[in-house]
């Protein structure tokens, strides 16, 4: 199997950012260390991705997955940040909500192996809001300077990738059914804002805040 050239360097991005934050571990704040485990996630899945990929093994039981993970992650991320309770409540029943969605889409109108074209939208859409939310909070907090605020950074990369990537996966099946050579054309643009998150999420990973 041909892998293109444009795999390999966002698989080495990040690997080379998993390796860095490894190193940041000890001089970060909790929910940099989570962004971090994120990062670390993410190099592992696409290791393994690419192995499976090789040997023409589906995949798609890992992409399923690691949208899981990574809504998992992303939400608790923003749950740390918010200071009212009714936020934490609504921000803890959107995993809790989800990750029954989830599991009953698996065993009903989305196997496992299967493209996760519905639950993933669902996702990426509640992704984007709440990030949106989180960078209305950057904007109204004068105590921090914009370049040292991890929620920034960590928000703009979700927002930027969600938003990239959901048409892909909403529509992956319809391609997938009418067109596959159109999913060989499109999907770079997915390993491209794959490259720019990550960076993203290692800038936020940077800071030096209390945040």
């Amino acid at each position: 199997m041909n892998i293109p050239v444009l795999v390999y360097i966002t698989l080495f991005t990040e690997c080379i950012v998993a390796m860095w934050v490894v190193y940041r571990w000890r001089y970060s704040t909790k929910p940099q260390r989570l962004i971090s485990f994120l990062i670390i996630f993410t190099a592992i899945s696409a290791i393994a991705d690419i192995i499976m990929a090789f040997y023409n093994i589906n995949n798609l039981w890992l992409g399923n997955i690691s949208n899981l993970v990574e809504y998992a992650i992303i939400l608790y991320v923003c749950y740390l940040w918010k200071s009212k309770k009714i936020s934490k409540i609504i921000l803890i029943s959107g995993i809790t909500g989800y990750s029954i969605l989830w599991i009953i889409s698996k065993f009903t109108f989305e196997p496992i192996f299967m493209p996760d074209s519905y639950t993933s939208v669902i996702a990426k859409i509640i992704e984007i809001i709440v990030s949106a939310l989180i960078l209305f909070d950057v904007l109204q907090d004068t105590d921090i300077k914009l370049k040292n605020d991890v929620r920034l950074w960590f928000s703009s990369g979700v927002i930027i990738y969600s938003s990239g990537t959901l048409f892909l996966f909403g529509l992956f099946n319809m391609m997938l059914d009418t067109s596959p050579e159109l999913i060989r054309t499109l999907w770079p643009i997915n390993w491209i804002l794959s490259i720019v998150y990550i960076l993203l999420l290692a800038r936020g990973v940077w800071c030096r805040t209390a945040r």
